[in-house]
């Protein structure tokens, strides 16, 4: 018998804010409607994973716990659609060019590049993939391998374009879940580091200036739960819509079980 229990993470594709056109929320968005997320989770762990469901900054395996009904049933799941897609980034002000690139007014293609670690076999899987999807959704991205210390450093010190990382965590609270990447990637970095390029304790959304930072520290502060309840729903519709980064899958561990030894799991 095949047992499966969640790892708490997966692969995230992560962004370097500095970099045009991901400055651009519907440009994030159309990649999210681009990429197939199950595709990405057969080729990152086989069946030990499955494509990302809820896109709350939470794994899915967590996310009903933390979120009320309401909000869960809001959110944007970016469903697989290269038309929704298309239409955004048409929003964006990008049509596609004779090769079937997308361009924007000058002319100039998302000539940019990814960067993976080249050690880990699943997260190379599936920035290996995720890269494959985008172009042939009509981006013209590059692959760049680096040994998994480097590829972490890459992003530290903003010394990247797109990459891949984890997200999520193996724990029930709001806070562990959120933190990473976004927090982990910008605030909570050595000094002199700048991440993802992006300042989330001065961070623009609806009209105001927010501090994600401490939003994200404090969601699971305190003992009442309709309060954390409250900052969790918050959070995920902040980063549903604003897709900050895209979670491609959540991984699990599937372990074979002799029950003729073992019996009771």
């Amino acid at each position: 018998r095949l047992i499966t229990t969640p790892r708490g993470y997966g692969p995230a594709l992560v962004f370097n804010f500095s970099v045009a056109p991901f400055d651009n929320v519907l440009v994030r968005q159309a990649m999210a409607y681009a990429i197939d997320r199950d595709q990405s989770a057969l080729l990152t762990n086989g069946l030990g994973a499955h494509g990302t469901i809820y896109l709350s900054g939470a794994l899915d395996s967590v996310t009903p716990n933390l979120l009320s009904a309401e909000t869960l049933d809001s959110l944007n799941r970016y469903e697989f659609n290269l038309d929704t897609a298309a239409s955004l980034m048409e929003q964006a002000g990008y049509t596609r060019n004779a090769d079937g690139k997308w361009a924007d007014a000058s002319g100039a293609t998302i000539n940019v590049e990814y960067t993976f670690p080249a050690d880990f076999a699943d997260f190379s899987a599936a920035a290996r993939d995720a890269t494959a999807q985008l172009n042939e959704f009509g981006f013209d991205i590059s692959e760049r391998a680096l040994p998994w210390q480097e590829a972490a450093e890459a992003i530290r010190v903003s010394d990247f374009q797109l990459s891949v990382w984890s997200w999520g965590a193996g724990s029930p609270f709001g806070y562990q879940n959120f933190n990473s990447p976004v927090r982990r990637w910008t605030t909570a970095l050595a000094e002199g580091q700048t991440g993802l390029m992006l300042d989330i304790r001065n961070f623009e959304y609806n009209g105001e200036v927010i501090d994600l930072n401490d939003l994200i520290l404090n969601v699971s502060a305190g003992l009442d739960t309709a309060v954390q309840q409250e900052r969790a729903d918050f959070l995920a519709t902040l980063l549903n819509s604003q897709m900050l980064y895209i979670p491609l899958n959540e991984m699990s561990s599937v372990e074979p079980l002799n029950e003729a030894s073992i019996a009771g799991a």
